[in-house]
């Protein structure tokens, strides 16, 4: 079952008169965006977007200026099972090695983080919480001491610190603000990870639509005319279920 996380500010969490308030104003917004949420998020791990992305690069730009490469970290290699391989042509090379056909996906802990949380009281919003693996490769360039060069005036030389051509990774993974990872695979693939289709918008009007015709039945006593006047049927049952 797809899951997300439901943040409820402290205000808004408060067993008080204002707490309570908050929570029943914005009782419809936080379905609506749960349901979208899930939808969404249920969307992207099958690899749909609402948008087309671009291809991955295939020119890397990291390394020396002969032979420029692109580099994951040592942890990220291991969490899509590449070994130890972390040295690649491109970008495109290695998401084709990992078997990743769409961006924003790689080891799905970044959705892990999709929440749904209420800001004030004046409203829900749909975001990526929290931190998880970077593919950054964090390395330090391992030197050396050796002795430096005569100096003028017979003084004696000065040790110096010289690179050996080695490194050495970070022992701790890099984390990462999953924000930031999300606002990254936009700038590189111009996907929106969390834009909604005309499909799920015309879902999210037709329930609506559908709630508004229940309050107005039940006030004049009449039954419900009910059913989906188009858009997602997924995304519309999931927000009924909501109410319920």
């Amino acid at each position: 079952m797809i899951t997300v996380k439901v943040k409820w500010s402290k205000a808004a969490s408060a067993q008080t008169p204002d707490g309570a308030a908050i929570r029943r104003r914005l009782e419809q917004p936080m379905v609506y965006q749960t349901a979208l949420a899930r939808i969404m998020k249920t969307r992207a791990m099958a690899g749909g977007f609402a948008t087309p992305a671009k291809p991955f690069k295939t020119r890397a730009t990291a390394g020396p200026a002969k032979k420029k490469s692109y580099y994951i970290s040592p942890h990220y290699a291991a969490a899509l099972a590449l070994g130890l391989q972390t040295k690649f042509d491109s970008s495109a090379e290695m998401h084709q090695i990992a078997g990743l056909r769409a961006a924003g996906r790689a080891s799905g802990k970044m959705w892990q983080g999709l929440q749904v949380r209420n800001f004030g009281s004046k409203g829900a919003v749909i975001e990526f919480g929290g931190s998880s693996l970077g593919s950054s490769s964090t390395r330090t360039a391992i030197s050396r001491r050796v002795q430096g060069p005569q100096q003028r005036g017979g003084k004696a030389p000065k040790s110096i610190h010289q690179e050996d051509g080695s490194v050495k990774y970070r022992r701790k993974p890099k984390l990462v603000r999953n924000s930031e990872k999300a606002g990254r695979v936009f700038k590189n693939s111009r996907v929106g990870l969390l834009q909604p289709t005309q499909n799920e918008y015309n879902a999210i009007h037709a329930a609506f639509l559908s709630r508004a015709g229940q309050v107005i039945s039940e006030a004049f006593g009449r039954k419900s005319p009910g059913g989906q006047s188009g858009g997602d049927p997924a995304l519309y049952n999931e927000i009924m279920k909501g109410f319920k």
